[in-house]
């Protein structure tokens, strides 16, 4: 069975749109939630760190937001070669 013919399996007989998303949307989509992702676990760290009264989230902290802002940086990136290529 292929990925293609997936959504044609909830009633025998009938023919439904399967909507297919291109290698590259997947990858702009995947940098940003990976992204927001990064983010989110930057602010769990402080707020931890407020919440406990320590320091001990810091460095995931940085590492976090770092990691959010190269995944930022990549994300452009990619955005621009995309396009200069004409793909997007």
């Amino acid at each position: 069975m292929s990925w293609a013919s997936f959504g044609s399996l909830t009633s025998p007989g009938t023919i439904q749109s399967v909507t297919k998303m291109s290698l590259k949307a997947f990858h702009i989509i995947f940098i940003t939630f990976s992204t927001l992702l990064a983010f989110g676990i930057g602010i769990w760290c402080l707020w931890t760190n407020s919440v406990n009264q320590t320091t001990a989230y810091t460095p995931g902290a940085i590492c976090s937001f770092a990691i959010a802002l190269a995944l930022v940086v990549y994300g452009c990136w990619f955005w621009r070669k995309m396009k200069r290529l004409r793909l997007i």
